[in-house]
């Protein structure tokens, strides 16, 4: 998972700072009701160290599948910034 072509680095690595260090496997695939997409993977740096996966099902499409991923990464990795209460 540390070595990943560039084009499938979507999901947990997309749009996190350079120097965050990311293992990941992406998984994709048509359905009769829509895109399966799904992420798991590794995130470590700048405070962070922690395990996530993101299962997902979008039925309008990869792209938006993808971006739904995308989006959810980030959310989880801007609010492990926060101390916990």
């Amino acid at each position: 998972m540390a070595s990943v072509t560039p084009s499938q680095t979507w999901g947990l690595g997309q749009g996190l700072p350079s120097d965050v260090h990311v293992e990941l496997k992406n998984g994709w695939g048509p359905r009769s009701d829509g895109y399966r997409l799904n992420c798991v993977g590794y995130v470590s740096g700048r405070g962070r160290d922690y395990q996530m996966s993101i299962l997902s099902r979008s039925f309008k499409g990869y792209s938006y599948g993808q971006t739904t991923v995308n989006r959810l990464s980030r959310i989880v990795f801007d609010a492990l910034d926060q101390p916990l209460r």
